[in-house]
């Protein structure tokens, strides 16, 4: 069974049309004392800001601490800003990341990215090695996001990463790791490709990489 935590996005109206189009049960998570040994999967959705997630994460019981915790146990999905608060800080906040990796979200303005602002819409992906993974490499997903995370995390046998280009700017859209899959993008947005990517979440055994 798959877990969604409530973090306020509106995005999970969306995720659960693609759950249960795959007939994957599921259960939206209002605090942690709900996540039990039959839940194997959790979602990390987040659409609207670096700080009304984090907040809402913390008045529903999931603190930081407990959270990553959680990330460690469990299969993890983490869209877009669900994807950004797993890092240190973002240009979009006083408030602190969950550091479950190093690396600072920053503001495509401040950057003076020469393309229109947010980036909206379908781009692709190019992972940064060379991996059995079709349906994420170079496929067009859906980005609706204004802040972003720099291409400057160094790929190790523990990560994987993709990036995508928007005007001059190139980011990391996508990170896989032994059991964590972050998509800055909406997979629950961009269609079948997004599907493929619930499908491979949920039915994916082992390592992610």
């Amino acid at each position: 069974m798959i877990g969604i935590i409530d973090t306020g996005a509106k995005n999970i109206g969306s995720i659960l049309n693609s759950l249960n189009f795959l007939k994957i049960k599921n259960i939206i998570l209002k605090n942690p004392n709900q996540i039990s040994g039959k839940i194997t999967h959790i979602i990390i959705p987040g659409v609207g800001n670096f700080d009304s997630v984090m907040k809402n994460l913390k008045n529903i019981g999931f603190s930081n601490e407990k959270l990553k915790k959680i990330i460690n146990q469990k299969k993890i999905l983490a869209i877009c800003v669900g994807f950004q608060i797993l890092f240190s800080m973002s240009d979009e906040s006083k408030i602190k990341g969950l550091n479950f990796f190093n690396g600072n979200i920053r503001d495509l303005k401040k950057v003076k990215c020469k393309d229109v602002i947010p980036h909206v819409g379908f781009n692709s992906v190019k992972l940064d090695i060379e991996k059995k993974l079709e349906f994420f490499n170079e496929k067009d997903f859906y980005f609706i996001h204004r802040y972003f995370l720099p291409n400057n995390i160094k790929t190790n046998d523990k990560i994987v990463t993709g990036t995508t280009i928007h005007g001059s700017i190139k980011f990391i859209s996508l990170i896989l790791s032994k059991n964590l899959i972050a998509t800055q993008f909406h997979p629950e947005k961009s269609g079948f490709n997004g599907i493929k990517i619930f499908k491979y979440f949920y039915g994916q055994k082992k390592s992610y990489i």
